[in-house]
């Protein structure tokens, strides 16, 4: 089993400690617990089946959060717009580098704005 991801703080994609709980054959190999994060383990025994062991305050904590975030409602129409620009720039910035794409996050957002690299508009092309 894996972990959730890992801790890579320069953004180096260098194979950093993984970030959770690592088991192999039924050992625990690696328990990074220096992420600041609580919640407990979820995933599949070698017997293939389902565990679910959650801390028992997890969801006291999701709905304080949800309770945060419903305090910020209704969220204008700008900011609105503004976060969904930003998260089309994001996925389309990472999945184009999953592909091998070169490009720049700056370089990928004038292209999402109509501009190729070389200046010329994308209906020019």
């Amino acid at each position: 089993m894996n972990a959730g991801g890992f801790y890579d703080p320069d953004w180096n994609s260098n194979g950093a400690q993984p970030h959770g709980t690592v088991i192999s054959n039924g050992v625990v190999v690696s328990d990074f617990d220096d992420a600041n994060m609580g919640g407990g383990f979820v995933g599949f025994n070698k017997d293939n089946d389902f565990i679910i062991n959650l801390d028992a305050n997890y969801f006291d904590e999701v709905d304080k959060l949800k309770t945060e975030l419903d305090s910020k409602r209704p969220i204008p129409k700008e900011t609105l717009k503004s976060l969904k620009e930003s998260i089309n720039l994001e996925w389309t910035y990472n999945s184009n580098g999953i592909e091998g794409n070169t490009l720049t996050l700056r370089e990928t957002q004038v292209v999402l704005e109509g501009i190729t690299i070389g200046g010329k508009s994308i209906k020019n092309i």
